[in-house]
């Protein structure tokens, strides 16, 4: 005779996990706009770069923020700016919000249906 069974338990429901990249809007944004810091437009020989912002984003030390959080950057500005002198510097001098930058892109974008479940 077999021993008693175990009562079957329900598990709970996964939860959906959210995708922070979105490589489309990645694109579109490097392609249609100039640099966010400096005004100019990419070239094939300097594209510019999609840099990811960190201030009040979700993003931290470990964790890069979800692609509704990027804007158009030239290499200058990105990695000799930006990452050097540190982001809030960066965007202080230029007397720009970054955040609401990378908002009004975001709801331009094509991708926005995506985007918008973002973190």
């Amino acid at each position: 005779m077999l021993p008693p069974r175990r009562p079957k338990t329900r598990k709970p429901p996964r939860q959906r996990k959210v995708s922070r990249v979105c490589l489309p809007h990645r694109k579109w944004v490097v392609r249609e706009f100039g640099c966010a810091g400096c005004g100019a437009f990419g070239t094939d020989d300097e594209p510019l770069q999609a840099a990811h912002l960190r201030l009040q984003t979700g993003g931290g030390m470990s964790l890069k923020p979800s692609d509704r959080w990027v804007l158009p950057l030239c290499a200058k500005c990105h990695t000799g700016e930006q990452h050097q002198k540190g982001e809030r510097t960066f965007w202080d001098r230029r007397d720009l919000n970054p955040k609401s930058i990378c908002e009004a892109l975001a709801r331009q974008s094509p991708h926005w249906p995506k985007l918008r479940e973002m973190p």
